[in-house]
């Protein structure tokens, strides 16, 4: 059975991540990217709540392969914090 997860991300020089794919800035190219396994202690952006608190909001959820670091490779992602 694979792992349905939630992506969060941020641009390198951003103290916000971003959930929404609606959100006018949403990260498209250089971004880091983290999952919601590890979600806590973070700020979210603002747009992006808003978007969730007016249902307007796409989230980024993807079905992890039993590889998951094969997928992240695939999408040109970096991690950071």
């Amino acid at each position: 059975m694979a792992d349905l997860r939630t992506f969060y991300r941020k641009l390198p020089h951003e103290n916000v991540w971003h959930f929404c794919r609606k959100c006018e800035n949403w990260p498209q190219f250089g971004y880091g990217e983290r999952d919601d396994t590890d979600s806590h202690s973070v700020t979210f952006c603002v747009r992006c709540i808003e978007h969730h608190r007016t249902s307007q909001c796409e989230w980024l959820h993807l079905e992890l392969s039993p590889d998951p670091l094969s997928l992240r490779s695939a999408r040109g992602a970096t991690s950071f914090g």
